[in-house]
């Protein structure tokens, strides 16, 4: 699952970064607002810094995702706090999943095997999150992730 993540969001910055027009059309809007003429290589550059603040942002996301799901394999502290966590994530990507049936790629100077690749990625990621949610609603799962202490009592 987290190896499906972290291609998905490998691949929208590829994505991103193949064809920045939409990037490039808000710095253009965002610039109409300035008083003074923002030079296009200062544009240029800060589209390229805007791409890797979101890849980032998107790695430390993917790492909070590691964390929880390690806490809950090693049966870590807040067991409790990354099962909510992961329910959110599992969530989360189920309905990423079927919003890829109502899009339509934007970008235009990418290949289609690209957002295939893409769009695999993001339906097998979607279909492990319901799985995660439907294992974790079970009754054997909810004694597993039970804390130490009150399994004893």
């Amino acid at each position: 699952m987290i190896l499906g993540e972290l291609l998905h969001q490998i691949l929208s910055v590829v994505v991103t970064a193949l064809d920045p027009a939409a990037l490039r059309e808000a710095a253009k809007q965002a610039a109409k607002n300035q008083p003074e003429v923002i030079p296009d290589n200062m544009m240029q550059a800060s589209m390229y810094a805007t791409i890797v603040m979101m890849a980032l942002l998107q790695l430390g996301i993917i790492v909070v995702f590691f964390l929880a799901l390690r806490s809950v394999q090693r049966r870590g502290k807040w067991i409790l706090n990354a099962t909510r966590v992961l329910q959110v994530f599992s969530v989360f990507f189920a309905l990423r999943m079927l919003t890829l049936f109502l899009m339509t790629p934007a970008a235009t100077k990418v290949p289609v095997a690209l957002f295939a690749v893409d769009g695999a990625a993001q339906i097998v990621v979607g279909v492990a999150g319901l799985l995660g949610l439907f294992y974790a609603s079970r009754k054997e799962s909810q004694d597993y992730l039970r804390p130490a202490e009150q399994q004893q009592q």
